[in-house]
């Protein structure tokens, strides 16, 4: 499992190539649950950066 600062950066990666991921595929991707790419996903975003 990556750290959270290494995940959120995947995470910003595969959003970057693709824009319609479900969260079940994310988590697959990132070795999580779909949980953690949710609270991921709110962090980014009170970050404004998505």
């Amino acid at each position: 499992m990556l750290e959270t600062s290494a995940r959120l950066l995947e995470l910003l990666s595969l959003l970057q190539v693709r824009r319609d991921w479900t969260s079940s595929e994310l988590a697959g991707r990132l070795g999580v649950s779909t949980r953690t790419v949710r609270a991921d996903v709110g962090k980014l975003r009170s970050q404004s950066i998505l």
